[in-house]
């Protein structure tokens, strides 16, 4: 059988990054640097999403090269040519391409315990296109895709491990393309690492950075955009005038300033608290929307709408190493009216990385924006120390 035009396509870019991956594991291999290459094969199944699919088992293939005994670069390949939604929806191979971090936390002889973590980005061809392709799972090409890894290795000589391993993995695009439910598949299966130098014997942890006791008064701005799906619902569901085919939603702008008070209370932890200030440009478009699907008397009796949010968070920070930390907040809406049909709840969640500038107060960061657990955008930032109380 003669292959698809789109999965050529997608064969092309698997060669291309392939070969890129190549090239630099050849020239650190040459450079004398602690490089491996690992290969292996997942059997995967949907998860949370199960009800979508006919056939919701796939099989997935994926290379990572490690770099140094804690980083590497890896790539995976997932087969959905299999994969079965219904008559109307078209999917396509994924190809995702991902910075990884890894460690074993346990040794025992030739046997050890690891995890894996990578973020990165993914593509595939097949995207959801109204009237034409029901492919809710990717409303766009491109997506953040990030997965988890535990395994257990048996050292088989002094270059070559065998390696069983779980995984999870998921792809969304922080709702810059509606709709998007993502990915979400979880499985194992089994891998062979190999060691192109010889590996030096297990590193200690990172754990001897300098820190002091302190409380940090922190200002932050962030920014990003999202698609509407109020307007989606209202437009292709509830509009005399259906939208022409190829028709993309509009992004729209959202914003936020955080003011946090952080307690560093040891090496590696922090906890504070935050009070946020959030800014929505489509919300004088819900009320038009809100008009569409309930009616007139239900957007009066409604409640209300307003650009601006007001809420309140407890934030916990791991700092991995200086300069480097990853953010989680758990926020309550205080003050909230975004309409009747994109009002999900007063709680909301934020979940990023964050890098400090050295030998200043400035840091910039990522992070993805949800309610509840749902991805509403991705923002980006930039926040300054005000003050620090050391003790």
């Amino acid at each position: 059988m003669v292959p698809s035009g789109d999965r050529l396509r997608s064969l092309n870019i698997q060669g291309r990054a392939g070969l890129l991956v190549l090239a630099l594991l050849l020239s650190l291999g040459q450079l004398h640097a602690q490089v491996s290459v690992k290969a292996g094969s997942d059997f995967l199944t949907s998860v949370g999403q199960r009800q979508h699919f006919i056939q919701p088992d796939i099989m997935s293939g994926t290379v990572e090269v490690g770099i140094g005994p804690r980083y590497g670069i890896g790539m995976t390949f997932l087969d959905q040519s299999s994969t079965v939604i219904d008559m109307s929806a078209k999917l396509s191979d994924v190809f995702a391409l991902y910075w990884l971090l890894q460690e074993d936390f346990i040794h025992s002889g030739p046997f050890s315990l690891g995890y894996v973590v990578g973020v990165g980005g993914g593509y595939t061809a097949n995207i959801f296109e109204p009237y034409v392709n029901g492919n809710w799972f990717f409303g766009s090409h491109l997506f953040i895709y990030g997965r988890g890894e535990l395994h257990a290795s048996l050292r088989l000589s002094r270059r070559l491990c065998l390696m069983a391993q779980g995984v999870v993995m998921h792809g969304l695009n922080g709702r810059l393309s509606y709709p998007n439910m993502g990915l979400n598949f979880a499985g194992g299966g089994l891998s062979l690492k190999y060691d192109i130098v010889t590996p030096k014997a297990p590193e200690p942890r990172l754990c001897s950075f300098p820190w002091n006791e302190s409380v940090d008064i922190n200002l932050e701005a962030g920014g990003g955009v999202h698609t509407c799906g109020t307007e989606w619902v209202a437009l292709y569901n509830h509009s005399d005038e259906k939208p022409a085919e190829g028709h993309r939603l509009r992004r729209w702008p959202k914003a936020s300033l955080t003011a946090e008070a952080e307690w560093r209370f040891s090496r590696h932890f922090s906890a504070g608290v935050t009070a946020d200030l959030f800014y929505s440009s489509n919300a004088s478009k819900l009320r038009t929307y809100d008009t569409m699907i309930y009616g007139t008397e239900a957007v009066l009796e409604g409640p209300g709408y307003s650009p601006l949010s007001v809420g309140t968070g407890l934030e916990f920070i791991y700092h991995y190493r200086p300069g480097v930390a990853l953010v989680v907040t758990e926020g309550c809406y205080l003050f909230r009216h975004m309409g009747i049909r994109d009002y999900h709840g007063r709680w909301y969640q934020r979940a990023g990385v964050r890098i400090a500038v050295p030998h200043s107060p400035f840091f910039f960061g990522a992070a993805i924006k949800a309610q509840p657990f749902k991805a509403e955008y991705v923002t980006f930032s930039a926040g300054v120390r005000l003050a620090r109380f050391a003790k």
